[in-house]
């Protein structure tokens, strides 16, 4: 099975002779072949999301995002990424345990599920508001997600 960040040795060659260098090169007809054929995998239900942190480049995110992918993000550059490529806030994960305000912010503005990692979250989340409320909201949500 041929890898998608292999070259031959004369396909670096001219890529270096047309790109400044450093770069990072990678096969999207490949990438878009993988994604489907994982998709085409998975059961309907199982929402596909790429890891926007292990390779952010915008042609990648928008073949994925042409096809429908969720992405999981962890900062407000990475939600800003996708959002660029045409991914939606209601298409992505957003998680970490070092969020700062300016992400949670970030991924909040955008529409995406946010992970919280603690009730902190959730009162930063909302706070200004009714905080109180809103975990009360999460932690019953949350209740009735486990009764099922």
């Amino acid at each position: 099975m041929r890898d998608l960040f292999t070259f031959d040795g004369s396909a670096l060659e001219e890529l270096v002779t047309r790109h400044a260098t450093p770069f990072f090169a990678y096969d999207l007809g490949l990438a878009r072949a993988r994604f489907d054929r994982l998709r085409a995998a998975l059961p309907g239900r199982v929402r596909l999301a790429y890891a926007v942190k292990s390779t952010p480049g915008l042609p990648l995110l928008e073949a994925f995002a042409a096809r429908g992918a969720w992405f999981d993000c962890a900062s407000a550059g990475e939600v800003s990424t996708v959002l660029a490529a045409g991914g939606t806030g209601s298409g992505m994960v957003f998680a970490g345990p070092a969020k700062s305000e300016r992400d949670l912010q970030a991924a909040l503005f955008a529409g995406a599920r946010v992970q919280v990692d603690g009730i902190e979250d959730v009162v930063r989340a909302y706070e200004g508001e009714d905080a109180a409320r809103h975990v009360r909201e999460v932690l019953e949500e949350t209740a009735h997600t486990h009764e099922r």
